[in-house]
């Protein structure tokens, strides 16, 4: 079994072996999609998703087609962008839900926004409509997507209004719990934080806690960092907001939190001290 696939649940796992308590490595969303390898082990099904990750997961939770159909279905894709967002039978909030989607899942529009409501139709194929302050474009500033390492140039003014953007995205997920391979607001882990949000903004970055030459994070001195730039820890990465602070995804702190590397703050987080092992941007002209 090969071709194209695409997520048709609000929340896929996926595991490193295809058998029960295996370990979950990572999450796709709804309406992410990946391409199967051809093999297959009873439920499961050995796959790399679109960012370039591998693993198994559940056939019964893919939509399958070719690759015209999934890039046809993306053409007019919105991301749900606040932490959950109910998709209504019809355009008001008493209407029976047909799907909650989690914050990060890519969801097909259909007609123009009316009355605070925006048409969708889902994988297979019904309609339905959410609220439009729930949506959010794939790419932030219209931009076409930036895959694998492709790095970034943009003017001074535009990359300044992505890193704060990147910032923001980030913060949402404060408090959220944490998760082991996790990467929805139910829960979320450390790389799964911060390449989620990248995604968001229509940026590949490589889904583990390094940097990886075929995706586009390059290595940057500390003196060049800014807000929505990254840093690898051991096992462990964050992103950093700004003033010696970063938002990162803690097992120790129980979820999302802001700590600093600053040794007099408040939230400092010692666990970390002197383990940094390298920043990391997407901006090209940053690059060491």
């Amino acid at each position: 079994m090969k071709g194209m696939v695409m997520v048709n649940v609000p929340v896929l796992p996926v595991y490193r072996h295809p058998e029960s308590g295996s370990e979950r490595v990572d999450e796709l969303l709804y309406g992410m999609w990946g391409q199967l390898f051809g093999e297959t082990c009873g439920e499961y099904v050995h796959l790399c998703t679109g960012y370039g990750y591998e693993g198994w997961c559940r056939r019964d939770g893919l939509k399958y087609g070719e690759w015209d159909i999934c890039r046809a279905w993306c053409s007019s894709r919105a991301f749900i962008h606040s932490r959950f967002a109910d998709i209504h039978q019809m355009p008001r909030i008493s209407s029976p839900i047909i799907l909650t989607l989690p914050k990060g899942s890519l969801i097909t529009v259909c007609e123009e926004e009316q009355d605070g409501w925006q048409q969708v139709e889902l994988l297979d194929r019904r309609i339905g409509y959410v609220r439009s302050c729930g949506l959010g474009p794939v790419c932030a500033g219209k931009r076409d997507c930036y895959w694998q390492n492709n790095g970034i140039m943009l003017p001074e003014k535009e990359e300044a209004a992505l890193r704060e953007s990147l910032v923001r995205t980030a913060k949402m997920y404060l408090g959220t719990p944490y998760r082991w391979g996790g990467k929805s607001p139910e829960g979320i882990d450390c790389s799964g934080l911060c390449s989620l949000v990248y995604w968001i903004h229509g940026i590949v970055i490589f889904r583990d806690s390094r940097i990886c030459p075929e995706y586009a994070v390059r290595k940057i001195s500390m003196s060049q960092m800014a807000p929505g730039d990254l840093l690898y820890f051991p096992g462990h990465m964050a992103m950093y907001i700004g003033d010696q602070q970063y938002i990162h995804s803690s097992n120790t702190c129980g979820g999302v939190v802001i700590s600093s590397m600053d040794p007099q703050s408040e939230n400092y987080f010692p666990l970390l001290e002197g383990k940094l092992i390298a920043a990391g941007s997407v901006f090209l002209h940053q690059e060491a």
